[in-house]
């Protein structure tokens, strides 16, 4: 990567954002048409045998389990090469997980506890959860989502927009705005798979509010597998009638059911969630840390230009 590399990205970070999705787009989808049916009979031939044999439990994969399995997979793997191919690989280093935890446990014990909550409340209903190896694929889905979306929308929007803006306090707040407005407008794309639009509005409005508080996360720490983390439990709480219960729910119709509720419920969550992000990181005494440690991405990211 040159100089002249680093200096468009904070020139223009938008651009360099919408770019790398576009890029990121295409691998995925033309990497994953060609080897999607390979990959789907060597692991109906290999994994399976290999779990039976291990296990001892009579395991067969349907067509539509392993393409949307290996889609995932091979989603992580191009996110991946593609951060890698443009030099950005660095982002992925684990700085500190003690540091992580201590400054973020009470966050982390909130999503458990509403985790915990949500599935003692469906044992209550006497639901019939998946076990053992049928809830890998939702964790893997889950995984991916929150890997892929946090490397594009914190590793990349929000990393060189604060790059060329955070340089005082307005600046950190433009960033975490136009960062997270990107992350929620993106999920009109839920528009093509027949998601009502008033669902996609509500899921929009709270996706801008969550962005937000994923934003001041990663700009506190600059350490992307906080945002990553949270995204994860954010989304299997949200997705635990889905992935983990036999009900026969899909992603799309759990999210056409937002649509179900008024914009206001959506607005009050949203107001909640901005605050929790105006107290942990955006306050006069909390903001000067994150323009010290843009300063401190900046210098970081000169270090790894390569000549």
């Amino acid at each position: 990567m040159t100089n002249e590399n680093l200096n468009f990205k904070i020139k223009h970070p938008v651009l360099f954002g919408f770019v790398s999705y576009f890029i990121y787009s295409f691998f995925v989808y033309s990497f994953s048409e060609n080897i999607l049916t390979f990959l789907t009979i060597l692991v109906n031939y290999f994994a399976t045998r290999l779990i039976n044999y291990f296990c001892g439990a009579k395991i067969y994969f349907t067509e539509n389990f392993d393409q949307t399995l290996i889609f995932s997979m091979v989603s992580i793997l191009c996110c991946f090469l593609y951060v890698y191919l443009i030099h950005l690989v660095h982002i992925y280093k684990i700085k500190s997980l003690k540091e992580m935890v201590k400054n973020t446990y009470i966050i982390f014990l909130i999503f458990l506890i509403l985790i915990i909550k949500r599935i003692i409340y469906l044992v209550g209903l006497h639901v019939s959860f998946k076990n053992g190896l049928e809830i890998l694929p939702g964790l893997i889905k889950l995984f991916k989502t929150a890997f892929v979306e946090e490397t594009l929308y914190r590793g990349i929007f929000c990393r060189f927009i604060a790059l060329k803006y955070g340089k005082n306090e307005k600046g950190i707040f433009l960033t975490i705005f136009l960062s997270s407005a990107i992350f929620g407008l993106s999920h009109t794309l839920n528009l093509l798979s027949g998601i009502p639009l008033n669902a996609v509005i509500n899921q929009i409005i709270i996706s801008f509010a969550i962005g937000c508080f994923l934003a001041g996360t990663y700009l506190k720490s600059g350490n992307i597998w906080e945002p990553i983390l949270f995204h994860f439990l954010n989304n299997a709480h949200d997705a635990i009638d889905v992935y983990f219960i036999d009900s026969g729910i899909t992603i799309e119709s759990a999210i056409s059911e937002m649509g179900e509720f008024s914009c206001s419920r959506y607005l009050i969550i949203s107001t909640i969630i901005l605050l929790l992000a105006y107290i942990f990181y955006l306050r006069k005494n909390k903001i000067k840390n994150l323009i010290s440690n843009v300063e401190l991405m900046k210098e970081y990211e000169l270090k790894h230009i390569k000549k």
